[in-house]
């Protein structure tokens, strides 16, 4: 019950901004679809970057029997078990020797009991499927082996479905290797289809397959994707580029709340005349029916007015004292 509040509470929060800033059009997507307070705010997308310098340089040489690597963190939602699928279905059309080693690897914590069960469950499944022997499993790697693993595998294979952005396939296009992902979320804006990588069918395992495939048949296409994926990333995803974007998004939002409170104090102003015009208004217009009703009861003579009648009695004291 205490998150419909937590939501309200955002909701009402996030309203009252000049300008949202999301990290995807598919953030935006949504939040304008949860979100009915916030559907005509500006929102603008602002892609995260990418430090560039903890990433060795990217390789120019591939091979069909580089591994393909899996780096994400060992929860559910990651669906890493649609590329163990996916697997089993590559050996069945290469064979169990020409099939590249999969590694999975990714950020796992022993006293998290979702990271622990769900490690075994893969195990569980790898086993099923007949490919346990032919995966490496590397639970909690170091940013040193995740940067070895990057810059020497046959491609990257990102699972996770509907991922608000992910910057795994962007670490990966940089070191030099292409990405196999799923077409929805954030990889169907960082991931180019059949240029740095190639984006298949959500949740199935077949289609991951072939383009796996494609990749152990032609190792030279690996390499390929990987140099435009870097010149990709470099262009659009840079450290330079987002402090570029964000100063001139900082710059308008500035020229936007200045005006905004421009046109609020006018406004108030505006409206402070309003009211003032109809207190005058109603204040005439109860001196005139309090004149009449005096008249009416003789209390005023026919020409006089309560007006004059105040003023006489606020003023013939004063005259007199002088």
């Amino acid at each position: 019950w205490y998150r419909s509040w937590l939501d309200y509470w955002e909701e009402s929060t996030m309203s009252q901004a000049d300008v949202l800033v999301v990290n995807s059009n598919f953030t935006k997507e949504r939040v304008q679809a949860e979100m009915a307070g916030v559907r005509q705010k500006p929102m603008h997308v602002l892609y995260p970057s990418l430090n560039m310098e903890k990433f060795a340089s990217p390789t120019s040489s591939s091979s069909s029997n580089a591994p393909i690597v899996s780096l994400n963190r060992f929860e559910r939602k990651k669906n890493i078990g649609l590329l163990l699928e996916a697997y089993s279905e590559l050996q069945a059309l290469l064979g169990r020797k020409r099939a590249p080693r999969l590694v999975i690897a990714g950020g796992y914590d022993i006293q998290n009991e979702e990271n622990v069960l769900y490690l075994q469950e893969l195990r569980k499944l790898a086993t099923k499927l007949g490919v346990l022997e032919n995966i490496d499993w590397k639970p909690n790697v170091s940013d040193e082996e995740r940067s070895v693993l990057l810059t020497t595998c046959l491609c990257l294979v990102y699972t996770p479905h509907l991922e608000h952005f992910g910057i795994v396939p962007l670490e990966c296009m940089y070191a030099g290797r292409p990405v196999v992902a799923l077409a929805s979320g954030g990889p169907l804006e960082t991931v180019l289809h059949e240029k740095t990588g190639f984006l298949c069918k959500p949740n199935d395992p077949t289609d991951m397959a072939s383009y796996l495939k494609k990749l152990v048949d032609n190792p030279k296409l690996s390499v390929e994707m990987g140099r435009a994926g870097h010149q990709h990333v470099k262009t659009k995803f840079s450290k330079k580029a987002f402090e570029q974007e964000w100063l001139d998004l900082l710059t308008k939002t500035v020229k936007t709340g200045t005006y905004r409170r421009w046109a609020k104090r006018n406004t108030y102003r505006l409206q402070r005349c309003l009211v003032y015009l109809m207190e005058a208004v109603v204040i005439l217009g109860l001196a005139q029916l309090l004149t009449f009703l005096l008249r009416c009861v003789g209390i005023l003579e026919s020409d006089a007015h309560i007006w004059s009648t105040v003023k006489n009695a606020v003023l013939s004291p004063r005259q007199g004292e002088l």
